[in-house]
């Protein structure tokens, strides 16, 4: 059956050597719409760092995502890695024909590596896999200054002072490598 045949119902028509004739079963066979599979192409950026957001474009074919012309919310997405576990979700912002749009804030402490991409169909109730859809980078903290003390001291004075910040290698003592400042 060519896959833009017409559906409905057809005569089956089959001629009789022995008779000279056609012989007619009128609406013997139904053709059917074909069962379109639901599938992500592709998602843009497919990555992004530790503690990064992003705004999302994904693509996908036969997926109902739902939306204001459904009278519906709008599916949800998400990002596991090794069979559903380490998950993250994104926040789906509209769609218009096969894409969903969203916006995702991935987690400083999220694992790195490659991540499957999830998304809701609302016609099967289903979650729509593309697997190794999306890399999270590492990222490293950022450094700070967080304090000094004392935190004042007069012109011409020597002073010992004890500094603490956030994420910052002042280096070893021992190995004569400490932080100058």
């Amino acid at each position: 059956i060519p896959q833009n045949q017409n559906t409905g119902w057809y005569d089956l028509e089959v001629y009789d050597q022995c008779s000279g004739n056609w012989i007619v079963s009128n609406d013997a066979f139904y053709v059917s719409s074909a069962l379109q599979t639901a599938s992500i192409n592709w998602i843009s950026p497919d990555n992004g760092d530790q503690g990064e957001y992003l705004n999302v474009t994904i693509s996908g074919n036969n997926i109902d995502y739902g939306g204001q012309w459904s009278g519906t919310n709008l599916s949800d997405f998400r990002f596991s890695q090794w069979s559903g576990s380490n998950m993250f979700y994104g926040n789906s912002t509209g769609e218009s024909g096969n894409e969903l749009y969203g916006d995702v804030s991935i987690p400083q402490n999220q694992n790195t590596g490659w991540y499957d991409l999830e998304v809701y169909d609302q016609n099967s109730g289903n979650w729509i896999l593309l697997n190794s859809a999306f890399y999270v980078n590492y990222s490293s903290p950022s450094t700070s200054i967080n304090w000094i003390s004392p935190d004042n001291g007069d012109q011409g004075q020597t002073l010992s002072v004890t500094i603490c910040g956030s994420n910052m290698n002042y280096g070893n003592q021992w190995s004569g490598t400490l932080s100058n400042f």
